[in-house]
């Protein structure tokens, strides 16, 4: 639910690049918990919709425009 709502939002075209955004944050929230470290699920998630977005602008597949 979260992954849908911050696609909608924030950048446009990410069905394929949300699912590896969200196995990326899973990976992450495990290896912070296993080191005991507070980790946010939520922020997670956000943070890597936005890497996603600047990545697409990186690679010239998308307008900075389009992140919201």
């Amino acid at each position: 639910m979260v992954m849908k709502t911050l696609g909608k939002g924030i950048v446009t075209n990410i069905e394929v690049a949300g699912a590896l955004c969200a196995i990326l944050a899973d990976i992450w929230v495990l290896a912070a918990s296993l080191k005991g470290m507070p980790i946010s699920t939520s922020q997670s998630i956000t943070e890597g919709v936005l890497g996603i977005g600047l990545a697409y602008v990186a690679l010239g597949k998308m307008s900075i425009h389009e992140i919201n």
